[in-house]
């Protein structure tokens, strides 16, 4: 922690600096109206990955719709040490710039340069400290307090910013602190110079208690994606038909795929991927490098069969003695991009269980999931996008490709032999073949953990916009009856998702869940049990219709993440792999695709 030297007062309208033995002292320090300053300090990154820090940044929002000329501004670290910003910096109209004072070690972490690099950057402590922008005349900008920094200096009010943190899922280390932002606009809030300005803050949970790492696209994926236009809407079920649907989507592939997914053991899958690469189809595979339980031989022999084929295994890995952390802490998502022209959004993982290859004709079993495909444009170049920012090698330092000799990320053990996985028989397929919709369809997608919490719009939005007369259907592997710590409650921590359902039933809407109970542990305090009864006792103690049941259908457990809405005479279906928990919703990469039917009835 660094030892404060000085405090800022303000006196009038000019400032001296004068270097005492190498100290900067300011004085006469005028702020500007928090009304009418054109740049704030929108981020602050100031516990790196990198070797000492070397990857801190300060993230610069210009305000107005003119361009802003900040050659000559200071940034210092409100005590001793002041950096100058180089002639000719402008920022244009609301454009965000990162200042960094090493552009190797931001990039390497970030996935992108910064927008200016300083000759000598100020260094901000890892416990806290003040964070100040002064123009070329010594008039304050913006200050932000965090962490145990001094929160008695010009431009600040009450208690400083805080990273927030979970105990066993956020943590301190690497957090970016980051302005709240306007659903309308993407620009900052008004601002405060207050902690409540902050998307940290814990005094809104809805708004609030957020986390920023870096190398996250926050900027270019702050809105979700919508469409609305004549498409495809092909829906399957996952253990009955989610395993032909796929194979046959594979086997029409002509020039690329693109696949995104947490694990990979399903051989069928993977042997219909061989044939496709072997017919000239360029495979992508992406895959979480630290899966629970870590990866298995079954999913090493996968990669090496298709990397063997021409195709390519990538992980996304996190080697700490090395400075290297993964982005998300899980790559949680599910889905498949075909020649970029049609888009599939999953529950399930590439696994035999949700998709057993046996004869179904007797039965079969397995975990219940559900599978979208679509052909809206929009929605297909959208996942495009986010695949090709989040398999980016090039400027992401946590991506591995699979190398036959690597212990973790290569081949399984010599003699190994994958595992050809069949169904069972004790459960009646129900839904022999998948549906294939046409027409004038709304698709939208969204994602975490960029979008995914907005509830002006997107699914919460949906859901918020329920009344009298309408249903609200939700099938899910998990659904936390509060976030926070285990310990906590829905008072101090709510779960943003189950709190609007419930708001919902208040309304009038009818809301039920069906609730996994194959993998759930009822002696946990956040589990689906504990949450059904208290679904349960709302019900009973308020009179709504608000009912929730556990459940495991089809032999393996519901892994599905499923959201069915029927809301003013419009039906609409959410699929992807989003599930109940804070983690979830704010620190792992989730997909959901929402579609539905504008028309009534």
């Amino acid at each position: 922690m660094k030892h404060r030297y000085f405090l800022i007062v303000s006196i009038n309208l000019c400032c001296l600096v004068l270097l005492l033995g190498g100290r900067h002292l300011f004085t006469n320090v005028e702020a500007y109206s928090t009304t009418t300053a054109p740049v704030l300090i929108e981020a602050v990154h100031y516990d790196g990955y990198s070797y000492r820090d070397a990857d801190e940044a300060i993230a610069l929002r210009n305000l107005t719709t003119k361009s802003v000329d900040i050659s000559g501004w200071l940034l210092s670290d409100g005590n001793t040490s002041v950096s100058k910003l180089p002639e000719g910096t402008q920022l244009q109209p609301h454009q965000l710039s990162w200042l960094a004072g090493d552009a190797v070690a931001f990039r390497q972490q970030f996935g992108f340069a910064p927008g200016v690099t300083l000759a000598r950057w100020p260094g901000f402590a890892n416990d806290g400290d003040e964070v100040l922008l002064l123009d070329q005349n010594g008039q304050l900008i913006d200050a932000v307090v965090y962490g145990d920094g001094d929160t008695s200096i010009l431009g600040w009010t009450g208690a400083a910013v805080q990273p927030y943190t979970v105990r066993g899922v956020f943590g301190k280390e690497g957090q970016i602190l980051f302005r709240k932002s306007d659903n309308a606009t993407g620009l900052p809030i008004s601002d405060s110079g207050r902690a409540v300005d902050w998307a940290q803050a814990i005094s809104d949970a809805y708004t609030g208690r957020r986390v920023r790492f870096p190398g996250w696209d926050l900027q270019e994926f702050f809105f979700p994606v919508r469409d609305e236009q004549p498409a495809s809407l092909t829906i399957a079920v996952a253990p009955d038909n989610a395993l032909d649907t796929v194979l046959e989507t594979i086997n029409n592939a002509q020039h690329r795929l693109q696949i995104t997914t947490l694990t990979f053991e399903n051989l069928t899958i993977a042997n219909e991927l061989v044939k496709a690469a072997r017919r000239g189809v360029a495979i992508e595979i992406f895959l979480e490098g630290s899966p629970v339980g870590g990866i298995t031989d079954q999913e090493k022999a996968i990669c090496q069969t298709i990397e063997y084929a021409g195709g390519q295994c990538w992980f996304m890995i996190s080697d700490q003695e090395n400075h290297i952390y993964d982005r998300y802490q899980f790559l949680h998502a599910k889905y498949m991009i075909i020649d970029g022209e049609r888009a599939l959004i999953s529950s399930e993982n590439l696994s035999p269980n949700s998709m057993p290859d046996d004869d179904k004709s007797d039965g079969t079993w397995g975990r219940r999931g559900v599978i979208l495909i679509t052909d809206a444009p929009q929605i297909v170049e959208a996942l495009e996008a986010i695949f090709a920012r989040d398999l980016d090698p090039a400027n992401h330092n946590d991506l591995f490709r699979w190398q036959a000799d690597h212990p973790k990320y290569g081949s399984p053990p010599p003699g190994f032999t994958p595992i050809q996985s069949g169904g069972g028989i004790t459960y009646t397929v129900r839904f022999p073949h998948a549906e294939i919709f046409h027409g004038v369809q709304m698709f939208e997608l969204q994602q975490a953990p960029e979008n995914l919490l907005r509830d002006e719009d997107g699914i919460l939005g949906l859901l918020g916009s329920a009344q009298e007369g309408d249903t609200l259907l939700l099938q899910q592997l998990q659904e936390r009856p509060h976030w926070g710590a285990s310990t906590s409650n829905r008072t101090e921590d709510p779960n943003v998702r189950l709190e609007t359902l419930i708001e919902a039933a208040r309304r009038g809407a009818s809301v039920r869940f069906l609730l996994d109970n194959y993998f759930d542990n009822p002696g946990s305090l956040t589990s689906n049990a504990v949450t059904c009864d208290l679904l349960n006792k709302l019900a009973r103690d308020e009179r709504l219709q608000l009912e929730c049941r556990q459940a495991n259908p089809t032999g393996l457990g519901i892994h599905n993440k499923m959201i069915l809405a029927h809301i003013g005479g419009r039906g609409y279906i959410q699929i992807g792999s989003w599930n109940g928990s804070e983690l979830a919703s704010k620190g792992n990469r989730h997909v959901t695709h929402t579609a539905g039917k504008f028309a009534a009835g």
